[in-house]
C-alpha cells in the first residue's frame, strides 16, 4: 500500500499553514466535493485526497501552493464550499497535524529510525502499525528484524498515486492528467540487482600431503608466506579458478564471500518487503484513502509537528490511540512516546501525565485516587502499587512502600520493618482478643490471652515458642489504614 507523500515541517508560525484538514458530512453525493477538489488542483493546489475511516467519517486534505493565514483561509474555504449544489456541511477546518496524519493511517512522518528500532525491541506491534502501516503484514508475522532497514528504503521512496477505492469511485479529481507511474513497487525505490555471479572460492580442500606451489596471487612478499592452498570449487556450470593464495589471505577471502552471500540474501528480503509494502491493505477496517499530487508542480502534504500541544489535542490524541478502560501505565508509556520530546525532566512529564489522565479516565472510575477534590492529582495520590508501576515508565528500577508509598531500595515491598509491621495484629486463637504487640518481642516476653492461655509463666523458651504458634493468630489488621492514605488527607 503506497501512503501518501507526508512531510513534517516545525511549528514555526502557529497562524499560518499550508495543508488543511476538511471534515465534511458523509451523507449524500460527494459528487459536488470532488469536483471542487478537482479545481482547487487546477488552480494552483499541489495535492488533495478524499479519507474515509471505518466509522464513516469523511475528510478532505488539501496542500495549497503556499503558506497562508490560518483564519482566513478557513474561512474562504467555508464560502466556497457552501457555494456548492447541495450545500455540503462542513464540520470544521483544521491544520494537519501529526495526529490527523496518524488517525488516517498514513504513517508518523515525525517518527525516526530510532523511533522504529526502540518499538522493534519493545515489541510494541501497535506503534509499529501506526509508523509503517505499509508493512502491517510483516508486523502481523512478527517479522521485525528487517522494518529498520526497511523503514530507510521507503523514507527514500517516491510513492505512486493509490488507485481509487471501492467506495470513492465517484472521486473525479483522480482522472487528472499526468505522467503514468507505477502502481507495483514505489517510484525511485532503493535497487537491489545483484551483481554478476563470479566463481565462489572455496580452500582447504587440498589432500593433506599435497604440497602447493607458491607464490600468492596477492604477491610475493614477506606477508603471504607458505603453506598455500588452491581454489577448487568445481559445481555445476562453474570451473575452478585454481587461484592460488596463502592461508591467511584465503581466510579473508571466504570471510568476504560470506559477508557478501548475507548482504545479498539481506537485499532480497527487502526487495521482497518492499514489493509486499506495495499491496493493497489486509484490514478491512483501515481507512480507505484516494490522493492526487498535480501534475507539473506536486507538493507533499506538509504535517505540522506541534511545538506546544493543547490540552484538548493531548486529549484526543490520547483517545485516539487508547481504549478507554487502559490503565495508567500504559497510559503513561503512550504519553511519553507522544510528548515527551514536548516536555524537559521527568517531573514536569510526570505532572502532565496526571493532569491529562484525570480527564481521561471516565467519571464513574472506581480509582478513589482519581478525583481528590478540585486540586490537580499528584503522584502522593496514587496507591503504592499503582505509583510503582507509572514510576517504572521512567525507571524500571523504582520500588515503593506498600504502606507509606515513599521509594526505597531496600529488597521485598517495604522500606522498613516497621512498615512491615504496622499492619500486622496478633490476636488469641480462642478468644480472637487482640494481643498487645509490645509483649510479643523478644520471644521470651511472649503473652497469650489472658484467660485462654496457660496461667505458669515459668515456662522454657521452647515452650513459650509452642505457646506462641499455638495460641495465637497473626494476620491483616482491617482496621489499619496505610500511612499513604493518611498523609494524602493531610
Amino acid at each position: 500500500m503506497a501512503t501518501p507523500p507526508c512531510q513534517a515541517v516545525e511549528e514555526r508560525k502557529a497562524q499560518f499553514a499550508q495543508t488543511y484538514v476538511i471534515k465534511v458530512c458523509a451523507e449524500g453525493e460527494n459528487d459536488p466535493l470532488a469536483r471542487w477538489v478537482s479545481s482547487q488542483l487546477v488552480t494552483g493546489a499541489g495535492a488533495a485526497a478524499f479519507v474515509k475511516t471505518a466509522h464513516g467519517d469523511m475528510y478532505i486534505v488539501l496542500t495549497e501552493a503556499k503558506e497562508h493565514r490560518v483564519e482566513g483561509r478557513i474561512r474562504a474555504f467555508r464560502e466556497s464550499i457552501a457555494q456548492l449544489p447541495g450545500s455540503p456541511l462542513v464540520e470544521w477546518i483544521r491544520p494537519m497535524t501529526r495526529r490527523l496524519q496518524r488517525l488516517f493511517g498514513w504513517g508518523d512522518a515525525a517518527a525516526t529510525r530510532e523511533a522504529v528500532t526502540r518499538a522493534v525491541k519493545a515489541g510494541n506491534l501497535e506503534e509499529l502499525k501506526t509508523i509503517m502501516p505499509q508493512a502491517a503484514r510483516l508486523i502481523d508475522r512478527e517479522e521485525l528484524g528487517l522494518l529498520p532497514a526497511l523503514y530507510d528504503a521507503l523514507k527514500s521512496s517516491t510513492p505512486a498515486p493509490a488507485p481509487p477505492a471501492p467506495a470513492l469511485q465517484n472521486v473525479t479529481m483522480l482522472a487528472l492528467p499526468g505522467p503514468a507511474m507505477p502502481a507495483s513497487v514505489p517510484q525511485n525505490a532503493t535497487t537491489l540487482a545483484l551483481p554478476p555471479q563470479e566463481c565462489r572460492h572455496e580452500f582447504f580442500l587440498d589432500h593433506p600431503r599435497a604440497r602447493v606451489e607458491g607464490p600468492c596471487c596477492h604477491g610475493p612478499s614477506l606477508e603471504h608466506r607458505p603453506p598455500f592452498t588452491r581454489c577448487g570449487a568445481e559445481r555445476k556450470g562453474e570451473r575452478a579458478c585454481r587461484m592460488v593464495c596463502c592461508h591467511k589471505c584465503a581466510r579473508n577471502i571466504e570471510e568476504r564471500q560470506e559477508n557478501e552471500a548475507e548482504r545479498q540474501e539481506n537485499e532480497a528480503e527487502l526487495q521482497a518487503a518492499l514489493e509486499e509494502c506495495a499491496q493493497p491493505p489486509s484490514d478491512p477496517f483501515a481507512p480507505t484513502c484516494a490522493w492526487q499530487q498535480h501534475p507539473t508542480r506536486p507538493l507533499p502534504f506538509y504535517v505540522i509537528d506541534q511545538v506546544k500541544v493543547p490540552e484538548a489535542e493531548k486529549l484526543a490524541w490520547m483517545r485516539q490511540e487508547l481504549s478507554k478502560d487502559v490503565e495508567l501505565c500504559d497510559f503513561a508509556e503512550k504519553f511519553t512516546e507522544l510528548f515527551g520530546d514536548k516536555l524537559k525532566g521527568g517531573v514536569p512529564q510526570r505532572a502532565s501525565c496526571l493532569k491529562l489522565f484525570r480527564q481521561y479516565a471516565p467519571e464513574d472510575s472506581t480509582r478513589d485516587w482519581k478525583t481528590n477534590g478540585d486540586h490537580q492529582p499528584k503522584e502522593s495520590d496514587l496507591p503504592p502499587v499503582d505509583r510503582e508501576a507509572f514510576l517504572r515508565v521512567w525507571d524500571p528500577s523504582v520500588k515503593c512502600c506498600r504502606d507509606c508509598g515513599s521509594r526505597h531500595e531496600q529488597p521485598g515491598d517495604y522500606c522498613s520493618d516497621t512498615c512491615a509491621k504496622v499492619g500486622n495484629i496478633v490476636t488469641c486463637h480462642k478468644c480472637e482478643e487482640s494481643l498487645d504487640p509490645a509483649t510479643l518481642v523478644p520471644p521470651t516476653h511472649y503473652s497469650a490471652c489472658a484467660f485462654c492461655g496457660p496461667k505458669d509463666g515459668k515456662r522454657g523458651r521452647g515452650l513459650l515458642v509452642a505457646q506462641r504458634m499455638w495460641f495465637c493468630n497473626s494476620g491483616p489488621d482491617p482496621a489499619h489504614e496505610p500511612a499513604w492514605k493518611k498523609a494524602r488527607r493531610s
